[in-house]
C-alpha cells in the first residue's frame, strides 16, 4: 500500500505481527519510491538501544507508550510543516544543485539527480512524454507524480517545463543561436509557441530577455 499510494506520513508500531516496525522502516526508507516519507514509530520499549536502532534506520520520530494524543498530533503537524517548508525552499531554484534535506537525503538526492538527468538528456525531444520518463526512471506514473510532488512541490510537467526554460535562458545568453534554434534545442515545436510560453513564465519574450541581459552586462 505504501508503494501504491505513497502516503504523506506513516505511523507504525514497533511490535507487529509478521514484519516489525524496524523491517517496515528499513523497507520504506531504502526504496526510492517511498524514501522521502516521514515515519513515526510507536513503542512501549523505551530503551536507548532500541531508540538508536530505530533512528539509525532514518525514522523521523520515536514515541514511547503511554503517550499523549496531543503530542502525537503535534509531532505529525511538525513533520508535515517541515516537509512543506523544505519543498518550498528546495523547489525555488530547481533543477539546479538540489539538496534534499530529509532523513534519507542520499537516496532522494540520487533519485532527483537521475530524474533530472533523464529530462535533460531528452530536452531537445518535443515528443518526450511522462510515460517515456517513467519507463526510463523505472517507476510508475502515479509513483513518479507523488514522489516529485512530495520532494519538490510541483508536478512532473511543470518540472520538465522549468528545465526546458532554464536551458533556453542559458542558450540565449551563452550561445550564438537564433530564437528558432534555441526553441528547437529545448524541445519546442515552433518558435512562436516557444516565445509564448517563455513570456508567460518570465514576463518577457526570448528576444527581450537576451537584450535586457546584454544591456545589464554593458552597464556593469
Amino acid at each position: 500500500m505504501v508503494y501504491e499510494y505513497v502516503p504523506d506520513l506513516i505511523i507504525c508500531d514497533l511490535n507487529l505481527p509478521g514484519s516489525d516496525g524496524l523491517e517496515i522502516t528499513k523497507s520504506v526508507k531504502m526504496d526510492i519510491r517511498s524514501s522521502h516519507t516521514p515515519i513515526i514509530i510507536l513503542t512501549a520499549n523505551n530503551s536507548n538501544e532500541k531508540q538508536i536502532e530505530v533512528m539509525k534506520l532514518s525514522a523521523d520520530a520515536f514515541i514511547t507508550k503511554p503517550f499523549s494524543l496531543n503530542y502525537l498530533e503535534e509531532t505529525i503537524k511538525s513533520l508535515l510543516k517541515n516537509r512543506a517548508i523544505l519543498k518550498e525552499h528546495y523547489s525555488a531554484e530547481f533543477p539546479k544543485d538540489i539538496l534534499i534535506d530529509t532523513n534519507n537525503k542520499k537516496i532522494d538526492r540520487k533519485f532527483i539527480n537521475e530524474f533530472t538527468a533523464i529530462v535533460e538528456k531528452n530536452i531537445d525531444n518535443e515528443h518526450f512524454s511522462v510515460d517515456e520518463l517513467c519507463k526510463q526512471a523505472g517507476i510508475s506514473r502515479m509513483q513518479l507524480y507523488r514522489k516529485i510532488k512530495a520532494l519538490l512541490g510541483v508536478n512532473v510537467n511543470e518540472y520538465i517545463l522549468k528545465v526546458r526554460l532554464q536551458k533556453a535562458q542559458y542558450l540565449l545568453l551563452n550561445e550564438n543561436l537564433s530564437i528558432g534554434e534555441v526553441a528547437d534545442r529545448v524541445g519546442f515545436s515552433s518558435q512562436a509557441y516557444f516565445s509564448t510560453v517563455f513570456k508567460s513564465k518570465t514576463g518577457v519574450t526570448p528576444k527581450e530577455f537576451k537584450e535586457n541581459q546584454n544591456n545589464l552586462n554593458k552597464e556593469a
